[in-house]
């Protein structure tokens, strides 16, 4: 009810505005009115052809609203489309000249969800030839099997011109969404059986945003700020997990051995927690001529905090800045210069991780090992990019154009505190186009990325077998000694990339449009300690348009789509 009387106030506020700011003259005035119905069955399982439509067998009302109002230099204008109770859109739009523009809207969208039923993860160890040794089972532990998601979004912004001298305007906006229903979650058990648990869990999430800043001209210079405020938070109360007590994998016995190499056992804690988020952030932008040419300019801050904190979230700060200038500018009549300058640092706070000790009590070891650590995160880092395009018109009908660019990432503690990993990557593209009047015209572009030091996994991806390589006190080997047998780096960055990208447009007449092209992509990582990884795509498409008078159009088009790719794949089961 409060959400309904706050949209009816904000339309109610546009109204007003509209009316006050108002200037007379001749209008126009034009409406539309659709009514109607749907009645959908949903006997079976129908969440994915119903993914989104509310799971309902009841006959539901429709109608779709077109409002539009013209008078003099102020515009009014509404679209609202209801289906359903859960899935409904709107939007209103209002402009009195140039004095006050405003812009609302709703938007509500249910989505339902198919049932993980984890049977991809059932499965048992070989002892021998037969089935025996570890096992995973899974259970559900409610009968809820449907599940889905209410998602509602209001929106509104607005701009008043408070000055024209210098053209000074306030711009305000604000974003609600709002997330509730129920959705299904996992909890994993450990040293023993290997025990999935699905449960369904309340889902009650809500994100505000909003914006307002000021922006004017100075000297013919564009000048404008933008302060920033988000929070998010969830309100649905914890889902909580009950942990089976350690035991044997195997036999089943317990004892103070086994519990002992685990954080928490025995009891229920809580999953799937959500952070509470507040985000504040600051823009400066600037826009003009310089020189010969004309620049655009802009600096951002911002800073994140998880303001939740308890016995399951760390309090986390990130801060962010970031800066970028483009500047065009002619060379002579028919070259012109169009660079771009990057710059951003991102740092996070580095939170202890203060875990239980290692078989505290137990026997095996003279000095046991700890597994505090403070994390160091992979994203601080500092990043700077920039690029340079010359673009010559060679004649009336041609123009290339070339651009030269790099890029630099530069991670401040990965893969150890102090550590100096940095990934360049160079740049080079080509373009060319040709048109000849109407009759055709052609386009290509060539692009290549050269990348040295990519980002790699540090822990690696395989575990070799090397039992006889660890050393092994009092006859047991530990998950943490194996550590030392992993290997693979790995990384999704490819070290060269290639792009290929053509297109023509024939006219025959002004009846007959033919489209042809093709693109090819390829790309490559070699520098990986034990694999190659490839991939290469080849997509050519054909598409053919006749218009034989005003009233008809025929369309058709054919798309062929192949694609390869190389890379590793590993499944851990068990001991990894």
């Amino acid at each position: 009810m409060n959400r309904n009387i706050s949209i009816i106030g904000f339309a109610l506020l546009l109204l007003f505005a509209t009316t006050m700011f108002a200037q007379t003259g001749e209008g126009e005035t034009s409406y539309s009115l659709w009514l109607g119905g749907h009645y959908t069955d949903f006997k079976d399982n129908a969440n994915k052809v119903g993914e989104y439509k509310l799971q309902s067998d009841k006959f539901f009302p429709e109608f779709k609203l077109n409002y539009y109002s013209q008078t003099g230099s102020s515009v009014f204008r509404l679209d609202a489309d209801y289906f359903d109770y859960e899935n409904v859109n709107g939007r209103l739009k209002t402009k009195v000249g140039d004095k006050f523009k405003a812009e609302f809207s709703y938007r509500s969208l249910s989505k339902n969800s198919g049932m993980d039923l984890l049977e991809n993860m059932e499965t048992r160890e070989l002892v021998g030839a037969n089935p025996g040794g570890k096992i995973i089972t899974h259970e559900f532990l409610d009968d809820i099997t449907e599940f889905s998601i209410h998602r509602q979004e209001i929106s509104s912004k607005a701009e008043l011109l408070l000055s024209r001298k210098n053209d000074v305007r306030l711009i305000t906006a604000h974003r609600m969404i709002r997330e509730s229903g129920n959705a299904q979650e996992t909890g994993s058990t450990h040293c023993f059986s290997c025990h999935l648990g699905s449960q369904s869990v309340a889902v009650d999430k809500q994100t505000n945003s909003f914006k307002a800043g000021l922006e004017g001209k100075v000297y013919a210079q564009k000048l404008a700020y933008t302060f920033g405020y988000r929070k998010f938070e969830s309100k649905a109360p914890d889902a909580y997990f009950m942990y089976d007590d350690a035991r044997h994998p195997v036999n089943g016995g317990a004892g103070a051995e086994f519990g002992s190499r685990v954080n928490y056992e025995d009891e229920s804690l809580p999953i799937g927690s959500y952070p509470e988020t507040e985000k504040l952030s600051h823009k400066v932008s600037s826009k003009g001529k310089l020189g010969s040419g004309h620049y655009a300019a802009a600096f951002i801050y911002s800073r994140v905090e998880n303001k939740k904190v308890n016995f399951t979230n760390t309090s986390l700060v990130s801060e962010v800045y970031n800066g970028k200038v483009n500047y065009t500018a002619p060379l002579s009549p028919s070259m012109r210069l169009v660079s771009k300058l990057g710059f951003g640092k991102i740092n996070k706070t580095d939170p202890f991780i203060d875990l239980a000790p290692f078989r505290e009590g137990r026997s095996g070891y003279e000095v046991l090992p700890s597994f505090d650590i403070t994390r160091y995160s992979a994203l601080d880092r500092t990043t700077f990019d920039g690029s340079a395009e010359l673009i010559k018109r060679m004649n009336p009908k041609m123009t290339l154009a070339f651009l030269a660019g790099y890029k630099q990432v530069s991670r401040s503690d990965y893969p150890i505190i102090d550590g100096d990993n940095s990934s360049k990557t160079m740049t080079g593209q080509l373009k060319f186009k040709y048109r000849q009047g109407l009759k055709y015209s052609i386009r290509a572009k060539y692009r290549f990325e050269k990348t040295s030091d990519p980002f790699t996994s540090a822990r690696g991806l395989f575990e070799r077998r090397g039992r006889e390589e660890l050393a092994v006190p009092s006859g047991f080997i530990y998950y943490y000694q194996r550590e030392d047998l992993r290997y693979q780096s790995i990384t999704s960055t490819p070290t060269d990339k290639h792009e290929l990208d053509f297109n023509l447009a024939y006219r025959a007449s002004s009846q007959l449009n033919l489209t042809a092209g093709f693109k090819v992509e390829y790309d490559k990582n070699g520098d990986l300690d034990s694999l190659d990884v490839k991939h290469s795509m080849f997509q050519p498409n054909l598409n053919l348009t006749i218009t034989p008078n005003s009233e008809w159009i025929i369309a058709s088009g054919y798309m062929y789509n192949q694609s390869k790719s190389r890379g590793p794949i590993t499944i851990a089961l068990f001991d990894g």
